[in-house]
């Protein structure tokens, strides 16, 4: 089944993008990109609304101001569920070798420590239904495809 997806390359992921690009390009089919030299943070805020009122919520947010961040959409056969796998644990000390977020050095149990969010270098939609949501923030013309 063919799928639409975000992709979204958070500001301490924008330095690896080649690599991060790479991985993805090998599961799915980049259709368009969009590069920010500062994450528009009404889109953040939107994109990130599921977590409002959680403890780590304002930490997520605040990650993102005045930095650079990448979206991309992407397509392809059943794309978000291996897009689950190329990416890895939400923790990156617990994603398994080979995955995008086990590039990062930074860990999730360090990141409640600093009562911070945790630098995991992406964020991808989990489901079809946030997929299009998420879409409907970045790529409206993506939306409901």
């Amino acid at each position: 089944m063919n799928q639409y997806t975000l992709v979204l390359i958070k500001p301490e992921g924008v330095k690896i993008k080649d690599k991060i690009f790479k991985k993805l390009d090998d599961v799915g089919k980049r259709i368009k990109v969009k590069y920010y030299k500062k994450a528009p943070m009404e889109n953040i805020k939107k994109n990130y609304k599921e977590h409002q009122g959680k403890h780590f919520h304002n930490g997520l947010i605040n990650q993102f101001k005045n930095k650079s961040i990448i979206t991309a959409v992407y397509k392809g056969d059943n794309v978000i569920k291996k897009f689950r796998e190329v990416i890895g644990d939400k923790d990156p000390a617990k994603a398994a070798k080979g995955t995008i977020r086990s590039l990062s050095k930074d860990t999730l149990e360090k990141a409640e420590k600093e009562k911070r969010a945790v630098r995991n270098l992406i964020h991808a939609s989990t489901t079809k239904k946030t997929a299009n949501f998420e879409l409907g923030i970045w790529f409206p013309e993506y939306k409901n495809i």
